[in-house]
């Protein structure tokens, strides 16, 4: 018996005719130039985020941290990390993680109160 971990993965494919695709994205780029909108200016807001996953294939949040910046200026420095996951971060994780993070003036979300927050706002 092999030590080896066999996994499935599936793969969903189709074809579709060169010249159909062609036309296709020629006419996609007609209407992205006419209906592209640009910002006056860029923003001054810019958001810095990176995550750290689980090894298998699924690749699962278990943590992440993220800087919010206004014109360069740090405005909120965070992690967030993923409760309702169990392969995620252990409550005793949580409770180091809350521990760091007030030591060093972090701010410890979820990733929802992340992506609601922070990501999207």
């Amino acid at each position: 018996m092999s030590d080896k971990l066999l996994m499935i993965i599936a793969v969903r494919a189709y074809v579709v005719a060169l010249a159909k695709v062609e036309a296709e994205q020629a006419k996609g780029e007609a209407k992205r130039r006419v209906k592209r909108k640009r910002l006056r200016t860029p923003s001054e807001w810019s958001l810095v985020f990176d995550t750290e996953t689980s090894t298998d294939h699924a690749q699962s949040l278990r943590i992440g941290t993220y800087q919010v910046r206004k014109a360069g200026t740090l405005e909120e420095i965070g992690i967030f990390y993923d409760p309702n996951n169990p392969k995620s971060v252990f409550k005793t994780d949580i409770q180091t993680i809350r521990n760091w993070a007030k030591k060093h003036h972090h701010v410890v979300r979820t990733r929802e109160e992340f992506v609601r927050e922070v990501f999207y706002k």
